[in-house]
């Protein structure tokens, strides 16, 4: 758990060595485990021009990393490699149906995942996203059996379950309240953290204006940014101070510019990871802060 000395000791390996190949494999890890996905691609990116050959799970594990970086194509790539090698491996199948799906491949996904839910017939995850990939294809056959089954597997399967179920997705489907409710909790259970972080001390910047924080992955053509920027322009900025946090690149077309220039400051921390987009919205002093 003692990361920095760790990251110290793999720099001064690397620093001796540039292409020790454990080093690289462990750096690589270590970014991941710290969501420092881009970097942490890079680094696999060093290690694959040094050894195209690499372990099952490290090929996994950067086509992972990869896909969180926006590279889809390689990740893709990736990921079939991984599939070809072990064909019958679910979370590899998985993990090429979504990001299929993520490129909206939805046929190739389509064959992924029904490999994958033929191989584990009660993973939810699996039938969740098989059935989101055949909606967008609109092959209804057999589909209201497919919203049947999962929906019992979300209401019946314990949440300390391998495999949880994306929410957003079971949005357009036709199940029940209490199941979406029941899949975002065990969706966000992931996500909580061990310890309640204290909550940050805010005071009135030396203009004594309260300083507002708004965070969104939609700066850009998008129903929310339309329906919000003639807000945040007439906002009162004698008394507001307005901070705009985009978690994906900023949109420079004109519906993203103009929300941006809304906005009196806008950081763009879409490589940043989670915990260093929060370092930095609580080192601005944001009082509060707008999740969009």
């Amino acid at each position: 758990g003692e990361h920095k000395r760790a990251f110290e000791c793999y720099e001064a390996v690397l620093g001796r060595d540039p292409h020790q190949t454990d080093a690289l494999g462990n750096l690589a890890s270590a970014l991941f485990e710290r969501d420092e996905f881009q970097a942490c691609a890079a680094v696999y990116d060093r290690l694959t021009a040094i050894r195209r050959a690499l372990p099952i799970p490290i090929v996994v594990r950067r086509g992972m990393a990869l896909q969180k970086s926006g590279r889809m194509d390689e990740a893709e790539a990736c990921f079939r490699e991984a599939a070809k090698r072990e064909p019958d491996d679910v979370r590899i199948l998985a993990n090429l149906g979504s990001v299929c799906i993520e490129q909206t491949h939805y046929r190739d996904a389509d064959a992924a995942l029904t490999r994958a839910f033929d191989l584990d017939p009660v993973n939810a995850y699996v039938l969740s996203m098989l059935a989101h990939a055949r909606a967008h294809r609109c092959a209804w056959s057999g589909i209201s059996d497919l919203f049947a089954t999962l929906e019992q597997f979300i209401a019946t399967l314990p949440q300390s379950s391998a495999w949880n179920v994306a929410p957003m997705p079971l949005l357009a489907m036709p199940l029940s309240p209490q199941v979406l409710l029941r899949a975002a909790k065990w969706w966000g259970s992931a996500f909580a953290p061990h310890r309640k972080p204290s909550n940050p001390v805010t005071k009135l910047g030396p203009d004594r204006r309260l300083r507002v924080g708004f965070v969104s992955s939609d700066f850009r053509l998008h129903p929310m940014a339309s329906v919000i920027s003639e807000l945040l322009e007439r906002l009162d900025r004698t008394r507001l101070e307005t901070f705009g946090y985009g978690l994906v690149a900023a949109d420079t077309g004109p519906v993203g510019t103009r929300i941006t220039n809304a906005f009196e400051h806008f950081v763009d921390v879409s490589t940043a990871s989670a915990t260093q987009a929060v370092e930095r919205i609580r080192a601005d002093g944001i009082a509060i802060l707008f999740d969009l």
